[in-house]
């Protein structure tokens, strides 16, 4: 297991990106990260089971223009449930939302939820 984390830590939500093996959709999910309007958001990408091919697609984007990236890494797909426990007491903001590669993001997704922090 590899933990990376940067930092500075001034988002109110952090994402929790699953990656394991099921990703059809992986670098659609990714792209819909990167394209979010609003960059003020923590990022943990946890890696359970992933294929090689998958830690390229993700090398691929740079996303170091969100506040904080940390990359977990499993060697073996451990689940969502455990991947979520080890990963909560990683988060540092106020809100976070775990989703996977099934998941695309519309482009207002942080944006929207920043603008509304007291109705989460």
């Amino acid at each position: 297991m590899r933990f990376l984390m940067s930092k500075n830590t001034k988002a109110n939500l952090t994402l929790v990106f699953s990656i394991n093996k099921k990703n059809a959709t992986l670098e659609k999910a990714l792209d819909s990260i990167k394209r979010q309007t609003d960059k003020s958001f923590n990022i943990i990408f946890a890696l359970s089971g992933a294929s090689y091919a998958d830690k390229e697609t993700l090398s691929k984007f740079d996303f170091s223009d969100a506040v904080d990236v940390q990359h977990i890494v499993f060697s073996e797909s451990l689940g969502d449930s455990y991947v979520f426990n080890y990963c909560l007491p990683k988060i540092k903001t106020k809100y976070f939302y775990m989703f996977d590669s099934n998941v695309i993001l519309n482009p207002d997704f942080i944006s929207t939820i920043n603008k509304f922090p007291n109705a989460l």
